[in-house]
C-alpha cells in the first residue's frame, strides 16, 4: 500500500506541503475554495459508451504502428479542458475556481474525469463546469455521477460530432511500453491545445489508498491497480488520458509525487487503469453512483520479505490489520492477523485485488473469502454490506 499522503492539487495549494514526501491528485490550475524497451502489443482495443465494450480492430505495436504525430492528431480531438467553479463560503461571494482535463467517451456527449477535478479536491462538487473541446467551442456540463473512492467521475455534455477516445484492453498494457499523457497542466496555452508529454510504463499494480482531510470532512481515495509512469504529469493533467502508441487509452492521469517544499519528484506520476475504470464507469453511467461491497477491515500487503520475517505461510495476500466493530468481516470471525487470499473466487495478492474485487460486488451479495490463520487455510461466507459515509 502507499502510505504517502494524499493532498488536493489546485496550483495555490502547492506551497502548503509540510513535510515528507506527497502523493499529489494533480487537478487544478487556478485558485481553490478551501483553505522495458519491448512493447507487447495488444489483441484488441475497447470504446466505452454507456458502460458496454465494444470491439475494435486489433492494436499495432508501438515500434511499427503509429507515429507520436499520428498518435497526438488521432487522440487530441477527443481531449477537453474542463473548467470549475466552485461556491466558497465567504460573505463576499468568493469563488474558488480550477482547472483540469477529459477525454470523450461516447458520441452522446460523455467525458470521463478525475473527481478531484470537478470538486477543486473538496468532496463538494462544482458548482459550475465548462467543457472546452478542441475546436475551440465550449458547452456547460453537468455532473452525471461521481465516485470519490476511485477518484473518478463522469460529465455530460450537448454537443454534435464528437470523437470519442478507444480504451486498450489491459491485459496488453506491460512495464517499458511507451505513452503519452495529454491534457491541460498550469492551463498553458489558454487552452487553445493540449500539451503532450511522452514516457513509459513504469510499473502496473500500484496502489493509492489515502483519505484526505478536507474542510467538509474526510475524502477517502482508493485506487487498485494503478499505472506508475514517467510521462510527466502536473497540476491540470488530471482526469486527462494516458494514451499508448496506438492512441488508446491505457489509463486516467491522477497523481504525482511531490516533495516537502512543493516540488515535482521527476519521473513519478501515477494513472488510474482501465482495469478499475471499467466497471466504475459503467456504474457512473447507469445510476451516477457506484455501489461496492465492504467487509470492514484495514489491510497490509503482504510482500515476500513480510511473508520470510514473519514465517508466513504464503508470499502475497491481504494482511488484516484491524476488523471494525459490527463490521461483515467481524461477523463472520474474521480477526487481525489473518491474511486474505480470495475473495469470491479471485486471487487476492495484494490490497489492491481485494478494493477491485469489492468494487465489482454489491451490498448484501454473500462472498466467500478464503484466509490463512496461521499456517490453516479457512474459509468464511461474508455478506457484503454498504461501505459507510466517508470511509
Amino acid at each position: 500500500m502507499n502510505h504517502s499522503r494524499i493532498l488536493r492539487a489546485p496550483a495555490a495549494l502547492l506551497a502548503a506541503v509540510a513535510v515528507g514526501l506527497v502523493l499529489l491528485l494533480v487537478a487544478c490550475g487556478g485558485r481553490a475554495a478551501t483553505g522495458t524497451s519491448t512493447t507487447t502489443p495488444a489483441t484488441q482495443a475497447q470504446t466505452l459508451s454507456n458502460g458496454t465494450a465494444t470491439t475494435t480492430s486489433p492494436r499495432p505495436a508501438a515500434s511499427g504502428g503509429m507515429t507520436t504525430q499520428e498518435v497526438i492528431q488521432a487522440i487530441a480531438p477527443s481531449v477537453v479542458r474542463v473548467r470549475t467553479e466552485i461556491q466558497g463560503n465567504s460573505p463576499f461571494g468568493f469563488r474558488g475556481s480550477g482547472i483540469g482535463t477529459g477525454v470523450i467517451i461516447d458520441k452522446e456527449g460523455h467525458v470521463l474525469t478525475n473527481n478531484h477535478v470537478v470538486t477543486l479536491g473538496t468532496n463538494v462538487p462544482a458548482t459550475r463546469v465548462i467543457v472546452d473541446l478542441y475546436d475551440g467551442k465550449s458547452y456547460p456540463a453537468t455532473i452525471v455521477g461521481r465516485d470519490p473512492l476511485s477518484d473518478l467521475a463522469v460529465l455530460k455534455i450537448d454537443a454534435p460530432n464528437l470523437q470519442p477516445a478507444t480504451f486498450a484492453n489491459m491485459s496488453s498494457i506491460s512495464v517499458g511500453e511507451s505513452v503519452l499523457a495529454v491534457g491541460y497542466p498550469l492551463n498553458l496555452g489558454g487552452g487553445s491545445s493540449p500539451t503532450v508529454t511522452s514516457g513509459i510504463i513504469s510499473a502496473t499494480d500500484r496502489t493509492i489508498d489515502e483519505t484526505l482531510q478536507t474542510d467538509q470532512g474526510p475524502y477517502p481515495v482508493s485506487i487498485a491497480h494503478a499505472l506508475q509512469t514517467d510521462a510527466a504529469i502536473n497540476p491540470g493533467n488530471s482526469g486527462g488520458p494516458l494514451v499508448d502508441h496506438a492512441g488508446h487509452v491505457v489509463g486516467i492521469n491522477t497523481a504525482a509525487i511531490f516533495t516537502q517544499n512543493g516540488l515535482p519528484v521527476q519521473g513519478i506520476g501515477f494513472a488510474v487503469s482501465v482495469q478499475t475504470i471499467q466497471p466504475i464507469l459503467k456504474q457512473l453511467l447507469a445510476t451516477g453512483q457506484v455501489q461496492r461491497g465492504f467487509i470492514g477491515v484495514s489491510v497490509e500487503d503482504i510482500t515476500p520479505d513480510i511473508a520470510q520475517s514473519r514465517h508466513l505461510p504464503v508470499q502475497s495476500g491481504a494482511g488484516i490489520v484491524s476488523v471494525q466493530s459490527g463490521s461483515p468481516a467481524q461477523q463472520a470471525s474474521l480477526q487481525p492477523g489473518d491474511i486474505i487470499v480470495k475473495v469470491a473466487g479471485q486471487t487476492v495478492r495484494n490490497s489492491g485485488d481485494l478494493t477491485q474485487i469489492l468494487a465489482s460486488h454489491s451490498p448484501g451479495d454473500k462472498v466467500q473469502v478464503e484466509y490463512y490463520r496461521g499456517s490453516k487455510r479457512e474459509t468464511a461466507t461474508v455478506t457484503l454490506a454498504q461501505r459507510p459515509t466517508g470511509t
